[in-house]
């Protein structure tokens, strides 16, 4: 593989005795982490190629087969492994969408044009994603993801975001 995996999943704690691990996809819907022609699994920092050997839906999550895991001890040693695809092989998305690994240090501006921070990291706290961002001062600032109201324009091209969110009244945790 030429560039680093996109990540997608990570795998979680063993499922049984015959090598099954819970898996925490990052897709929507879940289940098309299982469908990407190539996956890899990252293991002290190297990307290894893995075949997923069956897979099932387990209450609102998956459980799949590895072929790196025939009983659960080996299952143990791929817990909190990420899982991860080529670029090449994820969808296309429609304009207003965009993934993850897209936005992360991407510059952040305020509606006046003052440069905020650069985003570290993305996650979903259920009702919808929230953006982190690594302020100009040494602080993380954890901003709604909703294009439309606290994200007014996302710029690729010029690496830029800009949202429209009241920053002193945030919920801040500082450094």
């Amino acid at each position: 593989m030429d560039a680093t995996p996109v990540v997608i999943a990570k795998i979680g704690r063993p499922f049984g005795i015959a090598g099954w691990v819970h898996l925490h996809s990052y897709s929507e819907p879940i289940e098309q982490v299982v469908q990407y022609k190539e996956l890899y699994l990252q293991q002290n920092n190297l990307w290894t190629l893995v075949k997923v050997e069956a897979w099932r839906r387990k209450n609102a999550g998956l459980v799949v087969k590895l072929d790196l895991s025939q009983d659960r001890n080996s299952a143990q040693l791929l817990t909190g492994s990420l899982m991860g695809t080529s670029a090449a092989h994820l969808p296309q998305l429609q304009a207003d969408q965009f993934y993850w690994h897209d936005l992360e240090q991407l510059k952040v501006i305020d509606s006046e044009g003052v440069l905020i921070g650069e985003v570290s990291h993305l996650y979903n706290q259920g009702a919808s994603d929230v953006m982190v961002v690594e302020s100009i001062e040494h602080r993380q600032l954890h901003i709604p993801f909703v294009m439309g109201e606290t994200i007014k324009q996302v710029d690729l091209l010029e690496k830029m975001i800009s949202i429209d969110w009241d920053i002193d009244n945030n919920l801040i945790k500082t450094k």
